[in-house]
């Protein structure tokens, strides 16, 4: 039979065991500041009190001829702090008699602190293995003490300040979860969820000193080169931490403190959503439309320019020191952006990184301190969204002439000349998008003189030598000379800011280049030259030309204008906005469509979309993300679920669009599901809307081979409700999502890729739970020719682990470019048996031809059906079923306008012109869906496009033989 001190033991076991986190790895669990103490004071400290009864059956000891009892042990616990102790002991399954000795040694006796025999305290944890050996008097003991003390002793980040673990093994990380962000040149970048209690922040309220909820948190991982060289080093960066920019300058990344265990070193920060780079690139690949939101990112580039010229001049220490920082590593990668006040805002990061000056004692005497030489480089990362092995880009991209001389002589000029680079930049996004951007970098990287390599200088043999490159003036000239097309005060803008740019920034010679604030100054000129176009209200060239349009389109579904095939007509709907919407998808009935912001989705249904004459239809559902720490990324619909995923969190909103309060469709019905997976890259569900398909990034390394996810959305839904209506009951109210850990049988279903999440181009899964993803194309060294992998993946749940089975097709075309969604979006009908994809190659696409099924026999791989479409481009294809008819969104070669065509393919292939697409151009984001009914086809056409954005079109075509009256 178990004693008393056993039976209590257990008990006190299970308790704790279920409030530790991450409590199923041995590795990580640890108990959260507090736990212990608290669970000891719950009901009259009733657990302390057992504990002391089965330690002392008679109810007391005597200590200096003082009797000591169960009330002076709760006192006493509480006053010396010693809950901790006790529970770790209790934990540890440590023998009563190592509990005798520690109540005796620890507790009754009258004097604290109490010393051991090198003056140590005792007590306070965490002990080394001496001082347990001389508390318990047993090696035995004080080893299974030591081994389960970490778990009671999470470190405790504080706000500006170095904290330092001397020992690894007595301390655990209070991390609720880390997700891999990515990695620079000397370290890695985690997204960390950190405990509650366990960040103080000394500057805060005294009430808030301790975060009363999880905090998420951006940690960078560093490897200290020279632990004992890097001490005084160390000092000048705690005065970084402690400079009172911190509080002051807005677009510098806040520092929340570092990290130091043994050789590695952590430095916490806010999280971003995104950097710029990834911002400009990936998730809002579109240039900006309105005026509004150009004004916008030029106002954030003041702001960046504002934080560039506090490092420069503006920091001070506590004690008054001047501070002189050289972030020398700017670059749109080191530009994070954070939405705060309702607009985004550029921040600096890595600020102290690179080089810093401090005054010393003498007046104007200077010492610099190159922080880059205290940790370890690590090998320089190609930039991920760069075609691979021929690209120099990004190597020394955005360094100034005169980095490349014998001794750099690196001074602000450095920075002003980095911010100057990528302003240049910006402005290309702004006019043309990611598109231009890329075609910027290609034109300076092929320029003849250039080396293969990208950079805004073209090089000699002396740096003072070296040439500003000619493609930046002609960039520029391009840019103001396209802005006069949509607004005249767009023109007056762009025209101001590249010609300052080219006069006073991007110069050679760094003694004439102007400082960061001169830049701030003419950033603010411009951005108040386009506030003042717009608070004029007069419409832009573009505007002008839509509302024209718009006036020919009065009359809904008639025949249009422009030449059409024989009873054919388009109808056309445009809604104006000052947002600018940056995806939109469409349900394969064609009954919802769905169009989305960083911040809001915007669902028009059957009734919405109406276009008919004398129908006003019914305002669209609206929905807004209320996070401020990250963007709406990707979306998919069904003709019951709309389904949307947000960059930097693993989050998924599910909205059931018949579950709302209203009668027709409506976004009012929504679950919020956090999934313990790394970052989502895209999403997919089947027509059916029973499977959920996403590509989450890889764990460790970005550029590492990405994971598919199968999961059962009723399933899904299913869990949720479940845990809503535990959640209900419970008395904690933390959880703001319904998490599903990676664990969970819904997410068991995972598929290894042979790629990268980020360079999955295009996803789609059909009822049979098939999925088809097409991978950005890989550019060949020897060739220059483009593998486009096409990977058909099908998961066989009927075996036990379920098998899955993935056909990969390498399609390699010569052409420089390929259109990603050449796949139909609502190919999840058809691809079974055939596959269409779209390349532009000058004056003609190619159609390839494929059946994925039957794409390997027994007898080898099969030849595929190839053929070319003279004279057009094919931007769309889509079909009205696995056997219905198959259309076309292009263009003739020599033009940019895009019209509906209707391609055959048997006997030969035919091209048919139905009907030009009114506003829509060749580079515009379009979905389309085609629907069969007995005597027509109808086919919704929705569009990003022009100053206006959102136009849908709805066009009716008959069938062959037919024609509408």
């Amino acid at each position: 039979m178990a004693s008393l001190y056993e039976e209590t033991r257990k008990l006190i076991y299970k308790e704790i065991f279920e409030k530790l986190e991450r409590k199923d790895d041995g590795r990580y669990r640890f108990a959260p500041r507090g736990t212990v103490k608290t669970l000891f004071q719950r009901d009259n400290h009733s657990l302390l009190r057992l504990l002391f009864r089965s330690l002392v059956p008679s109810g007391q000891i005597v200590s200096n001829g003082v009797a000591f009892v169960e009330d002076g042990f709760v006192s006493r616990v509480e006053a010396r702090k010693l809950s901790n102790f006790w529970g770790t002991l209790v934990f540890a399954s440590c023998s009563i008699d190592a509990a005798v000795t520690a109540l005796h040694r620890l507790v009754a006796v009258d004097a604290w602190p109490v010393f051991d025999v090198e003056e140590k305290k005792l007590g306070l944890l965490p002990l080394s293995r001496a001082q347990l050996n001389d508390l318990f008097g047993d090696h035995v003991e004080a080893d299974r003490f030591f081994s389960n003390q970490a778990c009671f002793c999470a470190v405790v980040l504080r706000n500006r300040e170095e904290v330092i673990v001397q020992d690894a093994s007595c301390q655990r990380l209070p991390y609720l979860k880390e997700d891999f962000l990515g990695e620079g040149s000397f370290g890695k970048v985690y997204r960390v969820k950190v405990a509650k209690h366990h960040f103080f922040d000394a500057y805060a309220e005294a009430a808030k000193a301790y975060n009363g909820k999880p905090q998420y948190m951006a940690r960078k991982d560093y490897i200290i080169a020279d632990v004992n060289r890097a001490r005084e080093e160390y000092t000048i960066m705690k005065k970084i931490l402690s400079a009172n920019f911190q509080k002051r300058e807005h677009n510098i990344v806040q520092s929340w403190g570092c990290l130091q265990i043994e050789s590695s070193y952590s430095l916490f920060m806010p999280v971003a959503i995104c950097d710029l780079h990834t911002y400009m690139m990936e998730q809002h690949r579109n240039a900006p439309q309105e005026l509004k939101n150009k004004a916008d990112m030029i106002y954030s580039a003041a702001g960046l320019a504002s934080g560039l010229q506090y490092l420069h001049g503006g920091m001070q220490t506590e004690e008054l020191e001047e501070l002189v920082c050289y972030h020398m590593d700017l670059n749109p990668s080191n530009v994070l952006v954070f939405y705060e006040n309702n607009r985004n805002v550029w921040k600096l990061s890595d600020f102290g990184m690179a080089r810093v000056k401090t005054r010393t004692g003498q007046l104007n005497s200077y010492r610099e301190n190159d922080f880059n030489s205290l940790f370890v480089r690590r090998k320089k990362l190609q930039d991920p969204s760069l075609p691979s092995t021929l690209n120099r880009r990004g190597e020394g991209t955005w360094l100034p002439p005169e980095s490349i001389a014998a001794v750099p002589i690196m001074k602000t000029g450095a920075d002003v000349w980095a911010l100057g680079c990528v302003l240049s930049v910006v402005f290309a996004y702004l006019g043309a998008g990611a598109s231009g951007v890329d075609d910027y970098a290609d034109a300076r990287q092929n320029y003849r003189r250039a080396d293969g390599s990208d950079r805004f200088f073209l090089r000699a043999a002396h740096f003072k030598s070296s040439k500003v490159h000619p493609e930046i003036k002609a960039r520029h000239e391009k840019l103001i000379s396209e802005a006069a097309h949509r607004h005249i005060e767009e023109r007056r803008a762009f025209s101001h800011m590249l010609t300052f740019l080219q006069e006073s920034v991007l110069k050679v010679d760094q003694s004439q280049r102007c400082g960061a604030a001169a830049v701030k100054q003419e950033l603010e000129t411009t951005y108040r030259i386009l506030q003042a176009a717009i608070n004029d209200r007069r419409p832009s060239v573009i505007q002008a030309v839509s509302e024209n349009f718009l006036q020919q389109q009065k009359k809904r579904l008639i025949p249009a204008k422009n030449k059409s095939s024989s009873g054919v007509k388009i109808g056309s709907q445009r809604f104006s906005s000052s947002e600018d919407f940056k995806g939109l998808v469409i349900s394969p009935n064609a009954n919802s469509l769905a169009y989305c912001t960083n911040k809001k989705i915007v669902l028009y249904t059957s009734e919405s979309l109406s276009i008919t004459e004398g129908h006003a239809g019914t305002p669209p559902s609206e929905w807004k993300l209320t996070d401020t720490d990250c963007f709406l990324q990707s979306l998919c619909l069904t003709k019951r679920y709309l389904v949307a995923s947000t960059m930097s969190k693993s989050c998924l909103y599910v909205f059931d669009l018949e579950g709302g309060r209203q009668v027709d469709l409506n976004l009012t019905s929504m679950h919020r599901i956090s999934l313990d997976v790394p970052a989502i890259t895209n999403i997919a569900i089947s027509p059916n809307s029973k499977t959920l398909v996403f590509v989450v990034r890889n764990e460790t390394n970005m550029r590492g081979p990405g994971t598919l996810v199968y999961a059962s959305l009723p399933g899904m839904i299913a869990f949720i409700r479940q845990e809503l209506s535990y959640l209900s009951e419970s008395s904690d109210h933390s959880h703001d999502a319904v998490r599903i850990s990676r664990s969970h049988e819904l997410l068991r279903n995972a598929i290894d890729l042979d790629w990268p999440a980020a360079d999955i181009e295009h996803l789609s899964v059909s009822d049979t739970e098939d999925a088809y993803i097409v991978v950005r194309p890989e550019l060949t060294a020897r060739t220059r020719e483009h593998k486009i992998p096409v990977a058909h993946i099908w998961m066989d749940n009927t075996s036990v682990p379920p098998c899955p089975t993935v056909d990969t097709l390498n399609i390699v075309s010569l052409v420089s470019h390929l259109l990603w969604r050449g796949v139909t979006d609502n190919s999840v009908t058809n691809l079974d048996t055939r596959d269409l994809m779209a390349a532009p190659q000058q004056d003609s696409s190619r159609l390839f031809v494929s059946s994925m099924i039957e794409r390997f026999d027994d007898y080898g791989p099969q030849v595929d059906d190839q053929r070319d479409i003279p004279h057009y481009r094919i931007a769309k294809l889509f079909n009205s079923g696995p056997t219905g008819r198959l259309f076309a969104i292009g263009n003739v070669s020599s033009k940019q306008s895009m019209m509906l065509m209707e391609v055959g393919l048997s006997p030969a292939l035919t091209v048919r012109e139905l009907v030009k697409i009114p506003g829509l151009v060749l580079g515009d984001d379009m979905v389309a869906v085609a629907v069969d009914s007995s005597d027509k086809t109808l086919i919704i056409v929705a569009s990003l496009t022009g100053a206006s954005r959102r136009v849908i079109h709805k066009i009716s075509v008959p069938k062959h033989g037919q024609s509408e009256s």
